[in-house]
């Protein structure tokens, strides 16, 4: 018998360590033709948020622009209400943003959704900028990612192409 409570015991401690060295990420195939390197990398114990750009541009000067932000520990939110307020977010600097939701599923294991965000102006300029987003809620973190273009209008041959490399990307345990 106490060689059974110790062997379940060490069982669950090994467990533990495990879950607490395992550390939850998302996965995502970006595109290779785009050379991507880092323009921004920043965060603390709460978030992390990386930007990247095609390796001959910056940060400053971009024509494409992929963000990868994680919010650790988050309770969860509903994708639509994560939808919504990156909407009103950007609609508070552009009335004529729109956003178009193109694919959800709130009741999966790891709920998330897919939309864009397209606004052909903001109050402090007139440079056009879209962006197509994916939020999925994994069992540790919320990620939202996005990638974004100079343009008013997201052409529907980008929209495809981003939506297939989010929907095949994958949260793993590292």
């Amino acid at each position: 018998m106490k060689i059974r409570l110790l062997t379940i015991a060490c069982m669950l401690l090994a467990a533990h360590t495990f879950a607490q060295d395992a550390k939850e990420n998302l996965k995502i195939n970006w595109p290779e033709e785009y050379h991507w390197q880092t323009g921004s990398d920043q965060g603390n114990s709460s978030m992390h948020m990386t930007e990247m750009v095609p390796g001959n541009e910056t940060i400053d000067r971009w024509t494409i622009l992929a963000t990868t932000i994680t919010v650790k520990a988050t309770q969860h939110v509903p994708v639509d209400t994560a939808m919504n307020r990156l909407y009103r977010q950007t609609k508070a600097n552009s009335e004529k943003a729109r956003v178009t939701m193109i694919e959800k599923n709130d009741t999966a294991k790891h709920p998330y959704i897919i939309f864009k965000i397209e606004a052909p102006n903001f109050t402090d300029s007139p440079q056009p900028e879209s962006q197509l987003y994916y939020i999925i809620e994994g069992d540790a973190a919320t990620y939202t990612n996005f990638v974004a273009i100079k343009a008013a209008h997201l052409p529907g041959t980008f929209t495809d192409r981003w939506t297939k490399i989010f929907r095949e990307s994958k949260l793993v345990q590292e």
